[in-house]
């Protein structure tokens, strides 16, 4: 599969902040798995300076809390592609090349697969458009298809879903969205030689309620895009991408936070006797105190 320059964007962002990430957590969960930990009583003191003195308990519930939401996240888009693949199978009318015609009384058209993509169109859809109409919903389709935006979408879901703490993350895909479906209404355009058919296509679909949730899946009629395509396709009023200033500030907080625990130096010894073994968890070196369970 060619690698797009979104592709290694989003992998690269996908990579730098989860390595963080699991840094602090092999940093402060694996010792804890160990059956006997000594804890130097001014660890707390000097990892969370200035801060109450339960904090270390608030750092690790966080944490936890953080890999259980990831989780779940994680879980429900593995959950969505499954049932939209399922949904497809068992509706499929007609295979042509790389256009699957779906039996359903909705209209929709979108991309999905990650091997091999195809596009998928609906009986609904087919009916309610004139063949100039479809022909534009194809292209723009087709666009998604040679692209790869269908794997690049599905990367950037999964690197949401594992990084709830990073809400600017949501900002930036949802920004990514945009921009591609307008590339995909530009090179629509282009091929027909006008506008008017694809305009004609969102305002049919307007009278409709979005048919496709499912995040990784480029759509002709994405709800979270409609307004700056038809903006653009009606008005000519060019997208400018937006950041919500709260999630700038949640997410710089955050990675403040990650690296700040990452970067806190940590001293580790484990000692072995013939009862039992020990391991003495200090920031000071000279501190040397410990106990065995």
């Amino acid at each position: 599969m060619k690698l797009t320059k979104q592709l290694l964007i989003f992998t690269g962002l996908f990579i730098g902040i989860n390595a963080i990430f699991f840094a602090v957590l092999h940093k402060y969960f694996l010792i804890l798995l160990h059956h006997t930990v000594t804890f130097c009583q001014d660890m707390a003191k000097t990892v969370t300076s200035g801060l109450p003195n339960n904090f270390g308990i608030f750092i690790i519930l966080l944490l936890s809390f953080i890999v259980l939401t990831s989780i779940f996240k994680l879980l429900v888009v593995m959950v969505n592609m499954s049932f939209l693949r399922k949904k497809i199978n068992n509706n499929i009318l007609n295979v042509n090349n790389s256009y699957v015609t779906i039996d359903s009384p909705k209209p929709f058209a979108f991309c999905f697969g990650i091997i091999k993509p195809k596009i998928y169109v609906s009986k609904k859809i087919i009916q309610i458009l004139s063949n100039r109409e479809l022909e534009s919903v194809l292209l723009h389709e087709k666009y998604h298809l040679q692209k790869h935006d269908t794997f690049t979408l599905l990367i950037a879901t999964v690197f949401e879903s594992l990084t709830p703490y990073l809400p600017l993350v949501k900002d930036i895909i949802k920004n990514y969205k945009i921009e591609r479906e307008l590339m995909a209404d530009k090179s629509a355009i282009l091929e027909l030689g006008s506008s008017n058919d694809l305009i004609n296509v969102l305002k049919k679909l307007l009278k409709y309620e979005s048919q496709i949730d499912f995040a990784g899946v480029p759509a002709i009629a994405d709800i979270d895009t409609l307004e700056p395509r038809i903006n653009k396709l009606v008005n000519n009023i060019h997208f400018i991408k937006k950041f919500k200033f709260k999630n700038i500030i949640i997410s710089f907080l955050s990675i403040t936070f990650l690296v700040s625990l990452a970067l806190v130096p940590i001293n580790t010894s484990e000692i072995h006797n013939k009862d039992s073994d020990s391991v003495i968890l200090c920031v000071d070196k000279n501190m040397s105190t410990y106990y065995t369970l």
